[in-house]
């Protein structure tokens, strides 16, 4: 039978990649802050239910995959990143009185790398081995092969993101290199190397 061109499969696979999207999960973000953090964010306009309210994987804090090789981010994840940035509980506590959420001297390579931070250990979470709880073998087989997969698919997403941040923000050498070594060991099948806190 007729087969259609390369140019014409090139072309859908072009167009299936263009409304790719790529995200983070709302709770282990939202668990890293402290309370202050958040209720800033609360007081904001920003609250947890807020977040979850729009769901994954198109939620507030999920962007095109071309827009994320670019090392862009969400404004949802800006505020976050900018808050998780303040540490000075001074600071916060007159965000929660003046209802501001600026923080002096936090500059884009500091959101930037508060971004990565959280894509490295979203990687990290995707390349842990998925369980098996079917007790049927071929079932639980064909289940496990294929939400590995999806994994895998993911999690290339995602560190498709940090080598964007990467390459538009100056971060540190180390947490891209453990990144890549996470994602590649996950690729193998090795033993997964520490997540190390830069």
């Amino acid at each position: 039978g007729l087969t259609p061109p390369p140019a014409a499969s090139a072309a859908s696979a072009a167009a299936s990649m263009a409304h790719e999207t790529v995200g983070l999960p709302v709770r282990p973000i939202w668990k890293s802050l402290s309370e202050t953090q958040q209720q800033v964010l609360t007081k904001n306009g920003l609250p947890l239910t807020e977040l979850l309210a729009d769901g994954q994987p198109d939620g507030p804090l999920s962007l095109l995959v071309s827009d994320a090789s670019q090392g862009k981010w969400t404004g949802e994840l800006q505020s976050l990143a900018l808050i998780a940035c303040c540490k000075d509980e001074a600071t916060l506590q007159n965000m929660l009185k003046t209802g501001s959420a600026g923080g002096k001297g936090i500059t884009r390579s500091d959101l930037a790398l508060a971004v990565a931070t959280w894509c490295r250990a979203q990687v990290w979470e995707l390349s842990q081995p998925t369980s098996q709880t079917d007790d049927k073998k071929d079932a639980a087989s064909f289940c496990k092969g294929l939400a590995h997969r999806l994994r895998s698919e993911e999690r290339g997403r995602v560190v498709k993101w940090i080598a964007g941040l990467q390459q538009t923000h100056a971060l540190p050498k180390e947490l891209w290199s453990s990144t890549l070594r996470c994602h590649l060991a996950a690729c193998k099948g090795d033993p997964l190397p520490p997540l190390v806190d830069e």
